[in-house]
């Protein structure tokens, strides 16, 4: 991220993991232009897939989404531009993460929520939530 809160990426986009609207892999830096309205205040890099926190707490992915690891509906494959979790638009989230078939996330009021495999789709709040 920079000062002006642009997000830039550069790397492999065969999963449009870099979410620049395209799968074409980028040797030099470039920004994304789909969060340039939003206030990003971090960002996860996964090998096939990333995600955005935006500083309201919405929570934005792209990449690889088989079996759901995006939060999205599985109906691609592949998301070459970041996209809002809408199962998650009512709460503000403050944390995330990416593993190989799945994402997690914690909103401001400690509780955690996991999708992608093995939980197939399915965005839930995990029964002891933890607090930061």
């Amino acid at each position: 991220m920079t000062s002006r809160n642009a997000v830039i990426v550069w790397g492999s986009g065969e999963d449009g993991q870099l979410g620049i609207g395209n799968n074409e892999e980028k040797e030099w830096a470039c920004s994304i232009k789909a969060l340039k309205s939003e206030k990003v205040s971090s960002v996860v890099a996964g090998s096939r897939n990333s995600l955005a926190i935006c500083e309201d707490g919405k929570l934005f992915t792209w990449g690889w989404n088989q079996r759901g690891t995006l939060g999205h509906p599985p109906e691609t494959k592949t998301e070459n531009i970041p996209s809002q979790v809408k199962a998650l638009a009512n709460v503000k989230i403050v944390q995330a993460a990416i593993g190989g078939w799945h994402c997690l996330a914690v909103d401001d009021q400690g509780k955690a929520y996991a999708w992608g495999m093995p939980f197939l789709y399915f965005i839930f709040i995990l029964l002891v939530p933890f607090y930061l």
